[in-house]
């Protein structure tokens, strides 16, 4: 009875140490984020096209088409997205819907799914810092989620693009990986692995880095019972799952091709090749040589990268590789997300630099503190990972929430320990300024702040133009969407970050926005404001286009008036249109049209 009472209690405990800081992280987010749920601005466009993407197949629009056809009409834009994203957004707006209305209904699926992601992250990182450092620094675990700027930010209310979900997957992959029950964290750790990708190949230097880990872990350990059920569930789970997906959420079709930026035949051969031959060593060669056992490994690995290069060549390239040099100049090499820290502001360098290296030090200072074989693989484990997230984050700036996530456990042993010591003074002014002081240190809010500010002391030098979308300037109580929504509907020639906005509140139709696969609308789109104007007159009579729309607060403009000081978009701006466009009003919206008339 009193082992009954003791775990109900430490049940108890651990839901209050999640739940606490969740509903604390899930108020003030959804405070901070309140404008932007009352006037429906999403965070960035991707948020936006989400959302069109959900609402058209709500609409009717088939489960395998994830087209938007309102972008390029009549062809469409093709998109590369996950169903699986889509989902719990679909699902809770058909739940809200009978109870709040279609408007409130949606906008509560908005703010509802990202913070249960975050509880999703936290409940994740909770779990694996208890399986490296205890329970003391599991409860601390969600705290420092609460304050830990990157992952706040992937899991606002509003925010409904993959991001959170990638996060979400890396973590549970994290510590399905530290499960001491072997063969159900592998299966555990592939499943996560697999829905991780299917949401988005960014993942895939991080799945291979985790992949890598359990089948060094399996070449080296001495536990070969355990390490080969772990690395047999991982890459049963792995190749089974992602197969399986692929095949609920494409047509037969899809099989017959591949494109290098979601999920398709030639990663399945890939992901299949190295797959099998780690259940073939896990399996049949646990208690070989260490030789022995790599050789499966390398042949499957070698099969299967061979396949995936005879099938998809241009994938050696990665996704962005086939650019056109104009859409990487003007559209690719200015989306902040993916570009490294060299190219990042001070206070953003600050925050991929600052918290990430604490955590890698607490995970360093743990395995050193580990008192047997099996605690000290754990903590070698989880460091290696978080080294790994942390050196792609460098280069990658969107994926430090999950470089951040993977570095936290360490940070919480940390401050577990910092507040053990601190607990023990016999001084009540200690405790409390002791445990005061452990918490901001350790807080992640505190260590991107103080990171930022000496980063920006040492080179206080301004950082190239982002191009990233700014918000519309608007005088209070404006409306910026009724005068263009007023219109009848037509085809508008827009700038590419604004026109996922521009679809979603308005009902007209627009020629591209920053969606690699449609090269070729992309380029058109860049090439009307910067080339030849004459040239840009007869694309629009050739394509059905009638109006021209731009925002003039958006950096998209600044970097085209940059390029071609002399081309369509400079001569807007400066007010200067050629004879062929004609000023239309939009009272009270700041963006500006005009309509062709030659």
């Amino acid at each position: 009875m009193s082992r009954l009472r003791s775990t109900r209690t430490a049940w108890g405990e651990g839901a209050l140490a999640l739940l606490a800081p969740w509903a604390i992280a899930a108020a003030v987010t959804m405070l901070l984020a309140w404008q932007h749920v009352v006037l429906l601005r999403m965070w960035d466009p991707d948020d936006y096209m989400r959302l069109l993407e959900v609402r058209d197949w709500l609409a009717g629009q088939s489960w395998f088409d994830v087209t938007q056809y309102r972008l390029d009409p009549p062809r469409g834009f093709a998109m590369h997205w996950s169903r699986i994203v889509d989902l719990p957004i679909a699902a809770l707006t058909l739940l809200f819907r009978p109870l709040l209305g279609d408007v409130l209904g949606e906008r509560a699926a908005l703010c509802v799914v990202p913070l249960l992601i975050l509880l999703g992250i936290m409940a994740a990182l909770m779990i694996a810092t208890r399986r490296v450092g205890g329970p003391a620094a599991s409860f601390a675990a969600p705290l420092l989620v609460a304050c830990c700027p990157p992952i706040l930010f992937q899991t606002m209310p509003m925010r409904i693009d993959h991001h959170g979900w990638q996060t979400m997957m890396a973590m549970a992959t994290a510590a399905a990986l530290l499960d001491p029950r072997a063969l159900r964290g592998g299966l555990l750790a592939g499943l996560a692995a697999a829905i991780w990708l299917s949401v988005s190949m960014e993942g895939v230097p991080m799945v291979a880095a985790i992949f890598g880990l359990v089948i060094l872990r399996f070449l080296i350990g001495r536990d070969d019972a355990g390490h080969a059920a772990r690395l047999q569930g991982f890459a049963t789970a792995f190749a089974g799952g992602a197969a399986l997906w692929f095949l609920v959420a494409h047509r037969l079709s899809a099989w017959g091709h591949t494109e290098c930026d979601a999920m398709g035949p030639a990663w399945l051969m890939l992901i299949g090749g190295g797959a099998l031959g780690a259940i073939v060593a896990a399996r049949h060669l646990a208690t070989a040589p260490r030789a022995v056992r790599a050789v499966p490994i390398v042949m499957g690995t070698a099969m299967g990268l061979t396949a995936f290069l005879h099938v998809a060549p241009l994938c050696a390239a990665g996704p962005f590789g086939a650019l056109d040099p104009v859409t990487r100049a003007f559209w690719y090499d200015h989306v902040v997300e993916g570009l490294p820290i060299w190219r990042q502001s001070a206070d953003m360098q600050g925050m991929i630099l600052a918290f990430p290296l604490i955590g890698i030090a607490g995970l360093a200072l743990g395995w050193c503190a580990a008192e047997t074989p099996a605690a000290r693989r754990q903590w070698a484990s989880l460091l290696l990972i978080a080294g790994a997230a942390f050196a792609l984050s460098l280069l990658v700036q969107r994926t430090s929430a999950v470089a951040h996530g993977f570095a936290l456990p360490g940070a919480a042993w940390l401050l577990a320990r910092a507040l053990d010591r601190v607990r023990k003074s016999h001084r009540l002014l200690v405790r409390v300024v002791g445990s005061s002081a452990a918490i901001l240190a350790a807080s992640p809010l505190t260590a991107t702040s103080i990171g930022g500010a000496l980063i920006d002391a040492i080179d206080p030098a301004p950082v190239a133009q982002q191009g990233q979308p700014t918000p519309l300037a608007c005088a209070q109580g404006c409306d910026r969407w009724s005068a263009l929504e007023a219109l009848p509907a037509t085809y508008i020639l827009s700038t590419l970050d604004v026109a996922p906005s521009l679809l979603v509140h308005t009902h007209h139709r627009f020629p591209a926005s920053g969606y690699h696969r449609n090269a070729v609308p992309l380029r058109r789109t860049i090439t009307a404001f910067t080339g030849d104007i004459d040239a840009t007159r007869r694309m629009m009579t050739a394509q059905g286009m009638t109006h021209v729309l731009i925002d003039p607060e958006a950096d998209e403009a600044q970097i085209y008036i940059k390029a071609a000081p002399h081309g369509l978009m400079a001569r807007l701006m400066a007010g200067h249109p050629p004879a062929w466009l004609q000023p239309v009003a939009l009272p009270g919206s700041p963006f500006r049209m005009w309509r062709k008339i030659a």
